[in-house]
């Protein structure tokens, strides 16, 4: 109780994080009702209410220990290149990093490092690939106190004076990377209502004030970023993500894989609609699931839906407690995190990218890339900036009758689309321009 007192306090003493907590509040409870914001505050408050020490163990220290040990693996070099992501979540924006570690290694070697402002469940893979340094933060509340400084300064010293810095959560850190004399490249993937319900408002400030070079992966994004924080016109660069995964078969012998996965027998009138990401409000969970009704009020019972992704508390409370009393319930499927989705992407018939807000999703490249076509709502995000009509649709803002309507219409003239000839980059391809762009950094 004495913990609960203490953080009412703090945002007593912070009125801007206690509006942006009863913004998050309101937004929840409008969208997903009392439910869904039980679930909400049950999390945060599980998030939040920690203690800062165990046991009289300085949490500071220990963070200083685990920092040297990943420092003391780090050899000198030169034009060592930092890598930033905000966490290692199996989410959209890390799993891009990742991607673009790999493919700089492939390309420039092994004179990379990777910085984690947190931990998480693809730590692991981040590993594998290079050595990685986390700095315990909490992405809610970043503290850049005397160990950031102190990373960096020996990064610095060790000749890594070039840094890709992910997200707008990096901006945190703008004062870190000018102190050192580290040249930085910003990547924004977030749209303007992920940066105010998050409280990232002051970093996007950051970057926008700091004279970098700021890479979005489409106009929208960047007009948006633009509009509302300032950034200069001429530090703005246009640069889509690359594919990675791409199904090295036959779409057929995708389809015929995934048809046994569901269970179902290989027949042409069986259709599969997917969507794919962490499932939550701002991708559209919900929205994937009305179509679904859509079609089965309309009694299209070979139609059947996956979304591919974990989920957040409401949508794993859904699919335990209100997916098993539906009567389509055979028709809807919910796949975990798959590192391995290829034949997913390629077996589909349709994918359905229903997010609220999306700046450029990887997801729907990799749909297009594995040859299945994109239906989005119009004034979402980036991606409508490469459907033409032939590789995808864009329907009305959040229609979802009109989205099931022009899916069935897919389904039925499936000859009519040809998304293989969206022409996409490779990450080798992107890591290659990418880089590049130090060149034109003061």
């Amino acid at each position: 109780m004495k913990l609960l007192f203490q953080k009412l306090w703090q945002f007593l003493l912070h009125p801007g994080k206690a509006f942006v907590l009863i913004n998050k509040i309101i937004s929840t409870l409008r969208i997903s009702g009392l439910r869904g914001l039980w679930f909400a505050g049950r999390r945060y408050l599980q998030r939040r209410l920690t203690f800062t020490h165990q046991d009289g163990i300085d949490i500071n220290a220990y963070i200083r220990q685990q920092i040297d040990i990943a420092l003391s693996s780090l050899s000198a070099v030169q034009n060592g290149t930092v890598f930033i992501s905000h966490d290692a979540s199996a989410t959209g924006a890390p799993i891009t990093l990742l991607n673009q570690c790999k493919a700089y290694k492939q390309v420039y070697g092994n004179n990379l490092v990777i910085v984690l402002i947190s931990g998480g469940e693809l730590l692991q893979k981040f590993q594998a690939v290079a050595p990685v340094v986390d700095l315990h933060r909490d992405p809610k509340d970043i503290k850049v106190d005397e160990n950031v400084f102190y990373v960096f300064s020996k990064l610095s010293e060790l000749g890594y004076s070039r840094c890709i810095a992910n997200t707008v959560v990096s901006g945190a850190l703008q004062k870190v990377f000018s102190v050192n004399h580290i040249q930085v490249i910003y990547e924004i993937h977030e749209l303007l209502q992920v940066i105010r319900t998050g409280g990232w408002g002051s970093y996007a400030e950051n970057i926008a004030q700091s004279g970098s070079i700021v890479v979005f992966p489409a106009h929208y994004v960047a007009d948006k970023f633009v509009e509302h924080f300032g950034l200069p016109g001429e530090r703005v660069r246009i640069l889509p993500q690359g594919v990675s995964l791409i199904y090295s078969g036959q779409k057929s012998t995708a389809r015929e894989k995934l048809l046994r996965r569901l269970g179902l027998p290989n027949e042409p009138d069986i259709k599969i609609l997917l969507g794919a990401g962490f499932a939550h409000h701002r991708k559209g969970t919900d929205l994937f699931l009305e179509v679904a009704a859509h079609f089965h009020q309309k009694q299209r019972s070979k139609v059947h839906f996956i979304w591919l992704g974990n989920r957040d508390e409401y949508f794993e409370h859904w699919k335990k407690q209100i997916l098993p009393r539906l009567s389509y319930k055979k028709n809807l499927h919910f796949w975990d995190f798959d590192p391995e989705p290829e034949y997913i992407f390629a077996g589909a018939d349709v994918f359905l990218l229903t997010s609220r807000e999306d700046p450029f999703p990887s997801v729907a490249l990799e749909a297009l890339a594995n040859n299945t076509p994109v239906i989005t709502f119009k004034d979402t995000g980036g991606i409508e900036e490469i459907l033409d009509g032939t590789n995808g649709i864009v329907v009305e803002h959040l229609n979802v009758h009109m989205m099931a309507d022009v899916a069935w219409e897919i389904l039925q003239n499936p000859d009519r689309m040809r998304p293989s000839e969206t022409k996409l980059q490779t990450y080798p391809e992107f890591i290659r321009t990418l880089i590049s762009l130090f060149s034109n950094c003061r």
